[in-house]
């Protein structure tokens, strides 16, 4: 296995499964043809054209596409032919800035293939030596998604009406008890981005990534259940945990090698495929 293992893994996706889901006409993302087929059930909300699915036209209004689309999750979850949903909404975009066309439960953004946004941050102590550990979290056995997996320090789906940075704060605290202050000191240090094929649809997502430097007298603590601890990991090994196993939840490995990348823990000279990975790390989405 290597480093690049994990960017393919989180870049692997047959489209030929799926066709464009457009709102007021424009693409906006992917809906496989079996779902497709479900949401003919719906047809004041949904339409089939020309072999993509769209919005009912006469829905202009974003918050009556919110009521709309989530009467037809409701009924689908009920009916088990969806995830649960998961009460929290997400923004339909296409870029972070740009007008909203309107809202739906998260649950159901992979269902239509929709951009999404998250955020992570790395949590780590400088060593006298230079060196670096990071603070690497157990997901808990119950969680719906990578259950037992080791995490980011931090993580979380960006919810409608919310910055970036306050979810990194309401994160920081539901998931490590970090107070705010120290939360504040948190960087902003760029993005990563994949596309993957997941049991629920497409997944085009965007994590935006924060850098914390942590004093050595905290310790993250977990008051939501989402992780049964944490970990002060030398870099080292947590690279050696990439490179040699699965053992991370599926995209925490593309945030790690982000951060080892502009540290300078991993250079040109000593990592194979470094032109691929720091490529693959922003991989871009598919275009109807």
């Amino acid at each position: 296995m290597s480093y690049l293992h994990h960017i393919r893994r989180c870049n692997t996706h047959d489209l030929s499964g799926f066709r464009p889901f457009l709102v007021d006409g424009a693409p906006v993302g992917w809906v496989r043809h079996e779902t497709a087929a479900k949401l003919t059930r719906f047809p004041a909300i949904f339409r089939l054209e020309n072999g993509a699915v769209c919005i009912h036209p006469d829905r202009t209004d974003p918050g009556d596409r919110s009521a709309a689309v989530g009467r037809a999750l409701a009924e689908l979850a009920e009916g088990g032919e969806m995830e649960p949903l998961r009460e929290e909404l997400y923004p339909v975009k296409t870029s972070w800035h740009g007008p909203e066309l309107f809202r739906l439960d998260r649950s159901a953004a992979p269902l239509f293939g929709l951009r999404a946004w998250g955020v992570h941050a790395t949590g780590y102590v400088r060593d006298a030596d230079g060196g670096y550990r990071m603070w690497i979290g157990r997901r808990a056995p119950d969680k719906r998604v990578s259950p037992d997996k080791l995490d980011s320090t931090i993580g979380g789906g960006q919810p409608a009406g919310l910055a970036f940075r306050d979810n990194l704060y309401k994160e920081a605290e539901e998931e490590n008890a970090m107070p705010r202050p120290l939360a504040q000191k948190a960087r902003s240090v760029g993005a990563v981005t994949y596309c993957m094929e997941s049991e629920a649809g497409l997944k085009p997502d965007t994590l935006v990534l924060f850098d914390i430097e942590l004093p050595d007298d905290f310790t993250p603590r977990s008051t939501d259940g989402e992780h049964t601890g944490f970990d002060l990991m030398p870099v080292d090994e947590v690279l050696r945990i990439i490179r040699e196993t699965e053992d991370f939840k599926f995209n925490v490995p593309l945030v790690v090698l982000d951060f080892c990348v502009r540290h300078g823990l991993l250079t040109p000279d000593d990592t194979p495929d470094y032109e691929a990975i720091v490529q693959g790390l922003r991989s871009p989405f598919p275009m109807p």
